[in-house]
């Protein structure tokens, strides 16, 4: 049996996740991300890590196993 303080934490360390974008959604926002990502990356800081770079290609990988 879940206590009332658990559940209560659990609703805060794992908010509802909002739902996925539709398809027209995706093709709506894909050129703003792109842009975004296409000013920030070549300005980004090297350490100590390629924050901007490591956000382009986990949405690369992403939108190419979405494909499957």
């Amino acid at each position: 049996m879940t206590s009332r303080h658990q559940s209560s934490l659990e609703r805060v360390f794992e908010p509802p996740q909002p739902a996925p974008l539709t398809p027209d959604q995706e093709r709506e926002a894909e050129p703003t991300f792109s842009g975004i990502v296409e000013f920030c990356e070549p300005i980004q800081k090297l350490e100590p890590y390629k924050k901007v770079t490591l956000v382009r290609v986990t949405h690369e990988l992403c939108r190419s196993r979405a494909t499957f």
